[in-house]
């Protein structure tokens, strides 16, 4: 999209890192779920400490889970599961179950 490559453009620091969040967000917005997990990974690429990783991470989950992407929904699900704080580690275990139940499941059915 002309605003991806906007973002990308710009010489990196802070202000093209929380671009690549709000990147994110607006994609999220337009219902492009699979352009908003590869801006949140854009994100964590750029800053891979950052104290959001558990969320942004879940978010990327939602996303891929979205666009249909069950086995990266997992992934993204079970690197935030580690990092989540202890208040939300049930619900990221949720979410780590129905992506693997989900993955499993249309597995089944796509294997040649």
């Amino acid at each position: 999209s002309q605003l991806g490559n906007l973002v990308n453009s710009q010489p990196s620091g802070d202000a093209r890192n929380r671009a690549f969040f709000f990147l994110a967000q607006s994609y999220e917005g337009l219902q492009e779920y699979q352009q908003a997990a590869d801006a949140y990974k854009n994100y964590l690429d750029q800053v891979p400490n950052t104290p959001l990783k558990s969320d942004i991470l879940v978010m990327q989950g939602d996303d891929l889970t979205s666009a249909g992407n069950n086995s990266a929904a997992l992934a993204a699900y079970q690197a935030a599961l580690p990092l989540a704080q202890p208040e939300y580690q049930d619900t990221d275990a949720i979410k780590v179950a129905k992506a693997m139940y989900a993955f499993k499941f249309i597995s089944k059915f796509t294997r040649s």
